[in-house]
């Protein structure tokens, strides 16, 4: 077998490893860790602040890409496994106010389906849904636009600077929730094929609690500010001209949580 066909045997033996991970039943994992919110009752407003915003961060859109934009009609459609570790303090609050003293897990783990379009200009326009019939009483939907500017996407740099902005819509059982997100990425010029990245994040939360989760008398509708930082690495093989297969591995970190995600797309 000469040295090309062996490239390419390990290429579609990592793509078909990755896909195996990637669309893994995770349903029974997550619907047993007691994400579920039904059984919370009369929090208070330091708790519905601290659980909104563990819950909005985890959920809004991760970066999984360095900064190189598109072009004109360029896509990238694929799928995002998350692994979530919810900090000791979070997983002990919502122990302590579940009525029926359910054992909560500290690691969430959840699937997206993520599609990408290139602008003019160095916009990349991004859209994102959590994948259905996975997890119930659970959906998030979100939306991104991303900077880079044109004048550093060449080799001359070693970093490139983007600017990108989101806006997420997530619900779980008896709490809803809008997030808006601020990145500021830096990256890294590729070498062969490999580049990293990292950055730091502003959200802002707009979190909606149904009755009976709250004290009676407190605001159901915390509004509130965190931040996130992270870091990641991307590998592209090509598959043909024009035809690219995209990993991408990420590692997020927030307030009250932290998130580890992988990506596989097709990049066209």
């Amino acid at each position: 077998m000469s040295n090309l066909s062996n490239i390419k045997y390990c290429q579609i033996v990592i793509l078909l490893f990755t896909l195996c991970f990637l669309f893994t039943d995770i349903s029974q994992t997550f619907g047993s860790s007691g994400v579920s919110l039904n059984s919370l009752e009369r929090l208070s407003e330091k708790e519905t602040q601290k659980l909104a915003r563990c819950l909005s961060a985890l959920t809004s859109p991760k970066v999984l890409a360095p900064n190189e934009s598109l072009g004109w009609l360029g896509f990238d459609i694929g799928v995002v496994s998350s692994l979530y570790h919810v900090k000791t303090h979070v997983r002990s609050m919502l122990q302590s106010k579940a009525t029926d003293h359910s054992d909560i897990a500290d690691e969430l783990y959840l699937a997206f389906l993520l599609g990408k379009m290139g602008l003019p200009q160095g916009f990349d326009l991004e859209a994102h849904a959590f994948m259905p019939e996975v997890v119930h009483h659970f959906s998030a939907v979100g939306g991104a636009l991303k900077w880079t500017p044109t004048f550093f996407e060449n080799d001359k740099y070693y970093v490139t600077p983007a600017l990108r902005g989101s806006f997420s819509f997530t619900h779980f059982s008896k709490y809803q929730s809008r997030t808006a997100t601020g990145d500021f990425i830096l990256s890294s010029r590729k070498f062969n094929n490999v580049g990293i990245y990292g950055g730091g994040s502003i959200l802002r939360i707009f979190g909606t609690y149904d009755n009976g989760v709250v004290r009676s008398g407190l605001d159901r509708d915390p509004k509130l500010w965190t931040q996130r930082y992270f870091a990641g690495i991307n590998y592209d093989i090509v598959l043909r001209k024009n035809f690219e297969l995209g990993l991408s591995a990420e590692a997020a970190f927030m307030t009250d949580s932290q998130a580890y995600s992988l990506k596989t797309s097709l990049i066209f």
